[in-house]
């Protein structure tokens, strides 16, 4: 099934979960997907928003997550910044694959805004939640688009805050940053961490 989250409350659906998928996979976008902090915070209620109601109207009890480029930065904001982990549901897995933490900066000297917040918001991430950071290394500095510094800052932000932290560095053919959802090892990756 896939979601695409209009305004809050407002939800375009395609597909549905069949009865008796006990794992089904839901695709969750945005129809104002820019980029941009702010932009990224109010994606990451909506997305909470979202979750409620699946919650609400399937009854699931735990789910895992995998966010592409700002997909990865707007689950962890989700978690750090709103309520959904008070309730019942359990988040067990997260699976990031080009997000970056820290925008498009390469000095990793320098933090920008969005993962100073992110940083200073760690402790609020869920203890049981195991991350697996994807990293696409097309040349030595970057996916083509996002940074590898900007990636690999991503640990400081899970490392002693979640069960377990992992970090893999992709390189080869698929490994521009809009092409790592075609690449087969991070399609292997996904899979392995995922369903296994």
């Amino acid at each position: 099934m896939r979601i695409e989250i209009l305004t809050k409350h407002h939800f375009l659906f395609h597909g549905a979960i069949h009865k008796g998928d006990y794992q089904p996979f839901i695709v969750i976008g945005f129809k104002n997907n820019r980029d941009g902090f702010a932009n990224m915070s109010r994606q990451a209620k909506l997305l909470s928003d979202a979750l409620k109601m699946l919650e609400e109207n399937y009854r699931f009890k735990h789910f895992s997550a995998v966010g592409h480029s700002n997909g990865g930065i707007i689950w962890t904001l989700m978690f750090e910044q709103n309520d959904l982990m008070k309730t019942h549901v359990r988040v067990t897995k997260l699976v990031t694959i080009g997000s970056p933490f820290n925008l498009e900066e390469n000095n990793p000297k320098i933090k920008t805004k969005l993962y100073r917040d992110m940083y200073s918001n760690r402790y609020s991430l869920p203890e049981t939640l195991c991350v697996y950071s994807i990293v696409g290394a097309e040349t030595l500095n970057s996916d083509g688009v996002v940074p590898i510094t900007s990636v690999t800052n991503g640990r400081y932000i899970f490392q002693k805050q979640v069960s377990g932290f992992t970090q893999i560095l992709i390189t080869g053919q698929n490994t521009e940053h809009s092409d790592l959802l075609k690449n087969v090892q991070v399609e292997l990756l996904v899979h392995q961490f995922l369903l296994n």
